[in-house]
């Protein structure tokens, strides 16, 4: 391998993060419909991305389990 590819292949980036903000990751998870078509349609209501309205989704249910059970650390 000549050094210009050993270079290429040291910057290569997970393709999970590929084309992202920092401190996001791309991921697939395995919903109910029901639930994906709800969100798509509360996305479109509040004039918002569906990854946004889930990130807040997630958001407020890490802050309401870290309230009753403690903060988590080290993640």
């Amino acid at each position: 391998m000549t050094k210009q590819r050993l270079n290429n292949t040291e910057k290569k980036t997970s393709s999970t993060k590929a084309g992202l903000q920092d401190g996001y990751d791309r991921t697939t998870f395995i919903v109910k419909e029901q639930s994906v078509k709800k969100l798509k349609v509360i996305a479109i209501k509040e004039n918002l991305f569906l990854k946004d309205v889930v990130n807040k989704a997630l958001d407020q249910y890490i802050n309401s389990w870290e309230r009753r059970k403690g903060e988590l650390k080290d993640v």
